[in-house]
Formats: structure tokens, sequence, C-alpha cells
């Protein structure tokens, strides 16, 4: 087709309503469909020329990105962190409004680091979905979730990870005089739309992509110029 991108829509069997997510159904499958991806991530580094490959998951299919790829890490443990990007190519894998408990994440976290370009986290204050999987179905924080309470264990597990960037998508909403909420605003809100795109369409870093750097190095945030932050980004030859 001549395109210099694609797109495959990974479709694990959910069952699409809250009922089945909330007894547990669903997580269940979520976490077989792993399996499957990992396949499909195994297939395509093998027999597509595609330079790069990225991962975009959603709500629970984070718990689907983040168990595939641990899985996948441990198929060949022996191999090197350059020797699996070299053989995946793995490029942007990108979490947003993600459904994933931390205490699932952070152990996955380094060999997410050796194997992918960068790690995308997006987390919100108020993602009303994200509230009431904590709540009903426990297991804790989601990455979704702004939250304080980590461990200084678990915060070192991330500043550990040089190629993980998470974004604030409530830090600046005074400044900029609204707030970035919801379950769906990755594709719903233009600014944290835009983002999603830059990062995936791009190998730009957050500076890059027009975020704005917090006191933490792996924490980012929207600030209130980004959109004149994106026109200058426009103008940059070979974009």
């Amino acid at each position: 087709m001549r395109r210099d991108m694609t797109s495959l829509a990974f479709a694990w069997p959910t069952h699409q309503n809250i009922f089945s997510y909330g007894v547990g159904t669903d997580l269940k499958r979520a976490y077989r469909a792993a399996e499957a991806l990992t396949s499909v991530v195994s297939l395509l580094a093998e027999k597509s020329k595609a330079r790069r490959i990225h991962l975009l998951a959603w709500s629970a299919g984070g718990r689907v990105v983040n168990r595939a790829l641990h899985d996948l890490w441990a198929q060949d443990p022996t191999l090197s962190s350059q020797e699996f990007k070299s053989r995946y190519r793995l490029g942007m894998v990108y979490f947003a409004a993600s459904d994933v408990p931390r205490e699932e994440f952070l152990p996955a976290l380094p060999a997410l680091n050796a194997m992918a370009r960068r790690i995308v986290v997006t987390a919100t204050t108020k993602d009303q979905a994200l509230d009431m999987s904590r709540l009903f179905i426990r297991g804790g924080t989601r990455i979704g979730q702004l939250s304080t309470d980590i461990k200084a264990e678990q915060l070192q597990t991330v500043l550990n990870a040089e190629r993980l960037e998470v974004v604030n998508l409530s830090q600046g909403s005074e400044a900029r005089g609204f707030d970035i909420i919801g379950h769906r605003y990755w594709f719903n809100h233009p600014w944290a739309s835009s983002d999603v795109i830059l990062a995936i369409r791009s190998d730009l870093s957050a500076v890059e992509r027009g975020l704005k750097e917090t006191n933490i190095d792996v924490l980012w945030y929207i600030p209130e110029d980004y959109p004149l932050r994106l026109r200058k980004l426009a103008l940059r030859p070979n974009l």
C-alpha cells in the first residue's frame, strides 16, 4: 500500500460489559490472551519488514501487553538487551489509562525497559473506571492512577527504567484552565491524543513532544502552552 505505517488491532476476547470484568471473567481472558500476543509480536518480528513494532494498550489491554512482553523476555533470558532490540524491534510501548496493578507492572518493568526503545504511561487523578476497578476487583493502585503511596524500593525501580516516561495529565490543570480526565481521554481529548500520535509516529522524547519536565526524572506533564509547542514542532524539517 506504500504507507509508512500500518495498524493492526489485537482483539482479545473480552465480553465488553462491566459485569464480566467486575467478576473477573474478562481478567482471566486477558491473561490467557497474553500468549497469543507474544506469538503475534514474534511473528511480526520474524516475517515483516517493519522498522519498528509499536504497542498501544488501553485499560485492561495493558494487562495483556504487560504479561505478553514479560513472557517474551522470559522465553530467552540469555539474550542481551541489544539482542532483544535487534530481534524484536520494539519501538514505543504506550500504556494509556491502563488498568495494570502497580504490583504487576513494576516486576515486569526491567524487562520492558530492556526490550523497548521507549515506554510511556499516562495517569490522571480522575479516572472513574480505574477507581471502580481498584475498589471492586482489588489489586491495589493501577498505573493509570496518580498516587503518592509508592514505596522507596518501588520508586527506585521506576527511576532505574531510563526509557520510561510517566505523563501526569492532571498536573498543570489550573494553569491550562481544564483537566484531562475520564477513561477515554487518550482519544477523546486532543491534547492527550496528540501525544499518543506523536509518540507512535516519531521517535521523539517527552521534551521533544512538547511535554514539560517535573522535579522527578521520569515524570512529565502537558503545559498550558502545549499548542504553541506543537506548532513549533510542526515546523521542524524531517519530522
